[in-house]
C-alpha cells in the first residue's frame, strides 16, 4: 500500500516538474558530423532547440580552409504529454550548419555559440578530417550545344551528359547498372542551373533519364543525358559555375537474403564524388549591327506574319483593333522558347505608319498560342481619305542565312469618313450641324471643351429626377441583410447559451455513429460507450459520469419506464461480461443497442441534470 501511495505521489508530481523544467526556458543539443569529411563536401552538424521561446542565429567561427553556412533545411516537430489530466506540450526545432571544406588536412573546428532565450549555448570543439573527394574517371559532367556557336537570343538545345562509372565487385559477382548508378545521385543537394526544370518534369513524371553505355578513355561509363532550351543574352563564351553533381560511390557490397530468400546485393559504405560540369566549345555570337531594319525588335529565327483589323469602316479618330500575329516557321520544338521572349514590331516608330496614324508606343504582352504569338494595338487614322492600312513589316535575323530579314502583312483595306464637330447646345437641342463643321483630320486643342465652345445656358437647366421602384428596393436592401444577420446572431447566441440543449440534440447521431464504427470483437466497448454517452447526453450528465450505474440511475430519476430500464441494465450488464468472455464467444447484437436508443429517444429525458 505504502509503494502505491509513492508511485501516485511521484505521478501526480511529473507534470509540475515537468513546468518547473520548462521555465528556464530552451535547450540545445549539438550532434557533431563524422570525423571524416571530403573536399567541397559539407558535414553537418545538426542542432536540436527544445521549447525555446526566441533564439538568434548561430555565431560561426572564422577557420582557415572551412566555410560555415545555415543550411536550408530546418524541421519543427511538436509533441503533446498528457498525464492525469494535465496536458503539457514541447516543441524541437531542428537546424543544420553546414561546414564544407576548400582543401584536404585536419581541421579542429571550434565550439559554435548560439543564443537561445537569451542564454548562450556551445557545441563541443571536434577535429575534422578531410581527404581529397577524387572523382577522377568516376564521374564526369559536361554540357554541349546544338549549334554550338548559337547567335545572341537564338533558342538553342543544351544537353547535359552525366558519365558515371558503374561500380562492380567482381569477389561477389555484383555489378550495378544505369538505373542502380542513378539513384547514387543525390538530386536534391545537387545544382542542375538551367537543367532544374526539364529534371523537375522527369520527376513529375517519375521517370528518370534515360542511360546507355560509352567508352570515354577506355573506361565504360553508364551516361545520362537531360535536355533543355536555352536562350543565350549575351555574345562570349557561357560559363555554367551553377552544374555541380553529387553522387556517392560505394566502397564495399554485400550479399543478404531478402524477405523471399533471395540473393540481393547491400552496400556496407559510400563515400561522396562531385563533379562540376565543363563547357567547352560553346561561344555566342553577337547580331550583327549593319542592315539592321527599323522594324527588328530583337527575333532571331525564321518567320511569317499576317494582321486583322476591325472596324474597317470609321471616322477620323476613331480606334481601329489591329491584331498582328507572328508565327514560328521553325518546326522544332525550340522555336517555342523564342516565341515566349518575343517583342512586336515599333508600330508607333515606323515611318509607314506613323504619318498616318496615332499609335500607342506602351510595350505589348502578347499572347503566346500553338506556333503563334498575337499582339493586339489600337490605330487611331490621323486624316480621312485613308484607304488601307499598309503592309506592316516585321525585320528578324536568321541564323541559318546569318543575315536580317524582313517580311510584310498585306495591306489591310479600310474606309475613314471626316469627323464631325457639334457645339453643345446642337448636342442638347438635337438640332442639325450647320454646314461647313466637317473636319479633316485631328486638330490637338489646348484648354479642353472651354477651347472649343463656352458653357451653354442650356446645361444649367432644372431638371427633375425620380425615384422607381428599383432604388426603392436598393435603398431597402441594406436594412433588410442587417434585420437577417441580426437574427442569425440571437439564435446563435441562444444556441451557445443552452450547451447542454445542444448536446442532448446531437446524442443520437453520435450514438449510431460509434455504433457503425465497431469492429469486429470490440462489440461490447462499442454498445457500452454508445448508450451510456446516449444517456449522459440527453440527461446532461458530466462527461466522466457514463458507466453503467450512472445510467440507470439517471433513466430512473426521469421516470422512465422500469421495463425499459431493466432493459437497459442487462444489456449494459452483458457488455461488461463480454469484456472477459473468450474471443469469438460474443452474443451482442447492435441491433439490440439500435432499438434501445430508438426507444429512449422518444423518451422524456430531461436535459441539464448534472453538470
Amino acid at each position: 500500500m505504502r509503494r502505491t501511495n509513492r508511485f501516485s505521489i511521484l505521478t501526480a508530481l511529473l507534470p509540475l516538474l515537468w513546468a518547473a523544467c520548462s521555465a528556464f526556458g530552451g535547450d540545445a543539443v549539438f550532434r557533431t558530423p563524422p570525423r571524416e569529411g571530403y573536399v567541397g563536401v559539407p558535414s553537418t552538424l545538426r542542432v536540436e532547440i527544445r521549447d525555446a521561446a526566441d533564439f538568434e542565429p548561430p555565431v560561426f567561427p572564422e577557420v582557415d580552409g572551412l566555410t560555415f553556412a545555415l543550411g536550408q533545411s530546418q524541421h519543427k516537430q511538436t509533441s503533446v504529454t498528457i498525464i492525469n489530466g494535465r496536458k503539457s506540450e514541447s516543441v524541437t526545432q531542428s537546424l543544420e550548419i553546414e561546414i564544407t571544406p576548400s582543401r584536404e588536412g585536419r581541421f579542429a573546428v571550434p565550439a559554435i555559440a548560439l543564443t537561445i532565450d537569451g542564454k548562450e549555448f556551445k557545441s563541443s570543439p571536434f577535429t575534422l578530417i578531410v581527404k581529397p573527394s577524387d572523382a577522377t574517371g568516376i564521374l564526369i559532367a559536361e554540357i554541349t550545344a546544338d549549334p554550338p556557336n548559337p547567335y545572341v537570343g537564338q533558342p538553342t538545345k543544351l544537353t547535359l551528359r552525366i558519365f558515371f562509372k558503374p561500380y562492380r565487385d567482381p569477389s561477389v559477382n555484383v555489378a550495378l547498372d544505369g538505373g542502380n548508378m542513378w539513384s547514387l545521385i543525390d538530386a536534391e543537394r545537387s545544382e542542375w542551373g538551367p537543367f532544374r526544370s526539364a529534371l523537375i518534369k522527369l520527376e513529375q513524371r517519375r521517370q528518370r533519364p534515360a542511360d546507355r553505355e560509352r567508352v570515354r578513355d577506355d573506361t565504360t561509363y553508364a551516361v545520362f543525358e537531360i535536355d533543355d532550351i536555352w536562350t543565350p543574352t549575351q555574345a562570349g563564351s557561357p560559363e555554367f559555375d551553377n552544374v555541380e553533381i553529387l553522387a556517392s560511390w560505394p566502397t564495399g557490397v554485400q550479399i543478404v537474403k531478402d524477405f523471399f530468400g533471395q540473393n540481393t546485393a547491400q552496400l556496407t559504405g559510400t563515400r561522396p564524388v562531385r563533379a562540376h560540369a565543363t563547357a567547352t566549345g560553346i561561344t555566342v555570337r553577337p547580331l550583327p549591327e549593319a542592315e539592321r531594319p527599323a522594324s527588328f525588335a530583337g527575333a532571331v529565327g525564321d518567320f511569317t506574319v499576317s494582321a486583322t483589323a476591325r472596324p474597317t469602316e470609321v471616322s477620323v479618330g476613331d480606334p481601329i483593333t489591329v491584331v498582328f500575329t507572328v508565327k514560328s516557321a521553325d518546326r522544332e520544338a525550340r522555336s517555342l522558347g523564342s516565341l515566349e521572349t518575343l517583342q512586336a514590331p515599333p508600330f508607333a516608330q515606323l515611318p509607314v505608319l506613323a504619318k498616318s496614324f496615332r499609335i500607342p508606343s506602351d510595350q505589348l504582352g502578347g499572347t503566346v498560342r500553338d506556333r503563334e504569338k498575337t499582339f493586339t494595338q489600337t490605330f487611331r487614322p490621323l486624316t480621312d481619305g485613308l484607304t488601307e492600312i499598309p503592309p506592316i513589316p516585321f525585320g528578324f535575323f536568321d541564323p541559318e542565312a546569318g543575315t536580317y530579314r524582313e517580311v510584310f502583312t498585306e495591306a489591310i483595306p479600310i474606309t475613314v469618313r471626316t469627323a464631325e464637330r457639334m457645339t453643345l447646345s446642337e448636342i442638347i437641342g438635337a438640332t442639325p450641324a450647320p454646314q461647313g463643321r466637317e473636319r479633316s483630320a485631328l486638330t490637338a486643342v489646348a484648354g479642353g471643351l472651354l477651347a472649343n465652345v463656352p458653357p451653354n445656358p442650356s446645361l444649367l437647366g432644372s431638371a427633375t429626377a425620380t425615384i422607381g421602384p428599383a432604388v426603392y428596393g436598393t435603398l431597402a436592401l441594406p436594412p433588410f441583410l442587417c434585420a437577417v444577420l441580426l437574427v442569425m446572431r440571437r439564435l446563435q447566441d441562444h444556441r451557445d447559451a443552452n450547451p447542454l440543449r445542444l448536446r442532448a440534440g446531437r446524442a443520437s447521431a453520435v450514438a449510431s455513429k460509434a455504433l457503425a464504427a465497431a469492429r469486429p470483437g470490440a462489440e461490447a466497448e462499442a454498445i457500452l460507450g454508445a448508450v451510456t454517452g446516449f444517456i449522459a447526453d440527453r440527461c446532461g450528465l458530466a462527461d466522466g459520469a457514463k458507466t453503467r450505474g450512472d445510467a440507470v440511475r439517471a433513466l430512473e430519476a426521469a421516470g422512465i419506464d422500469q421495463e425499459v430500464v431493466r432493459r437497459v441494465d442487462g444489456l449494459l450488464g452483458a457488455c461488461e461480461r463480454e469484456r472477459y468472455a473468450p474471443a469469438g464467444s460474443s452474443t451482442l447484437s447492435l441491433e439490440e443497442a439500435k432499438a434501445i436508443i430508438r426507444l429512449l429517444e422518444r423518451a422524456p429525458l430531461a436535459t441539464g441534470g448534472r453538470a
